[in-house]
Formats: structure tokens, sequence, C-alpha cells
């Protein structure tokens, strides 16, 4: 990715994570990556082009700021869930308690635009089944309905994130997440 495009797709995802997709114009994202109309239409040839893009970015963030460092381990596979959602809450903590940004543009767009809700179903999709891998390797017995949950679980949270700013929702739903692991998990792997 060039400079540029990588600077209009970071800066529209600052915008569009604090207001949302539709309240984001395109001239308000030209003025804050301080380029040209030429310039944005030479990488993107809409509005949606970018709002892809904008979807890649943070999966491809979430991936390695979150997935990829919990999930990607060595370490028992309890020990890398929990890892995820420690991760996902402090990634929540550094971003000061925005809500999940795939997920607002799934209530957003997701009955609106069908590139956009295939995207985002992709993406969680593909972190479901690499939280259903690790599930797998801890014995549970349905591991993509434990991942589904798991995710659903996260979302609902960052969701309720979203509207009280403040995190405690999200931390206890992340406790309570944990202890519901050490329930589905069979004994040996607790260990």
């Amino acid at each position: 990715m060039t400079e540029t495009r990588q600077l209009i797709v970071a800066r529209a995802a600052e915008i569009i994570s604090r207001q949302g997709y539709h309240r984001t114009s395109v001239d308000e994202i030209i003025r804050a990556a301080e380029v040209c109309k030429g310039n944005f239409y030479y990488y993107f040839p809409s509005k949606t082009a970018l709002g892809l893009a904008v979807i890649e970015a943070w999966a491809d963030e979430f991936d390695e700021h979150v997935v990829c460092p919990s999930l990607s381990v060595p370490l028992e596979p309890l020990e890398r869930l929990e890892r995820f959602i420690d991760s996902t809450v402090e990634a929540q903590r550094h971003n000061g308690y925005l809500g999940c940004p795939l997920g607002r543009m799934a209530l957003e767009m997701g009955d609106l635009d069908e590139a956009f809700r295939a995207r985002i179903e992709t993406t969680f999709d593909s972190w479901c089944d690499r939280l259903a891998e690790v599930l797998g390797e801890g014995g549970a017995e349905r591991p993509s309905d434990q991942a589904r949950f798991l995710m659903a679980a996260l979302e609902g949270a960052l969701l309720l994130t979203k509207v009280q700013t403040d995190g405690v929702g999200l931390e206890s739903v992340a406790e309570q997440l944990k202890v519901t692991l050490r329930q589905q998990l069979p004994e040996a792997v607790l260990q």
C-alpha cells in the first residue's frame, strides 16, 4: 500500500470509529488526510471502496494486536483464550472504550450493503475459526458453537462499552467468560 493510500485509510478509520460511516463524508476524510480529491479517487473509486478498505484495516489491526499474539503463542489452550479476552479488553482501554469498529459497521451497514455485510461476516468467521481451533485443542465438545458464543459475548460487551464509556461492563463480561471457559474445558487442560 502506498503511503497516501494508507494515510487516507487511517484517517477514515479514525473518523468512522468516532461518528460512523454514514455521518462521515469524503470531503471530511480528504481534509483530515490533507490530500486532494484526485488523490482520493485515484485510490478509491467510491466511498464504498474506502469503507471496505477501512474494514480490512480494522481486521488486520485486531489480528496483529489481539488475535495472533494471543492465540498463536505456545501456551495451553485455556491460557491462550484468556489472553485473547484480556487483550480485547486492553485494546478497548487503549482506544478509549469506543467499542468494536467492525461491530459498529455491521450494525450501521450490514443490512444496507452486501459487500460490507459479506466482508464483516468473513472477518468474524475467521476469528471464530481461530477460537474454535484453540477450543478444540482444549477438548471442548462443540468448539465452533463455543467460539461463536465467546465472540458474541465479547461483541455484546463491546457494544455496551460504546454507550457506557468506562469499560466496567466489558471487564465484568470478560471475567465471566473466563469462568465459563474453565467450566467448559476438560479438567485435564486446567492442570
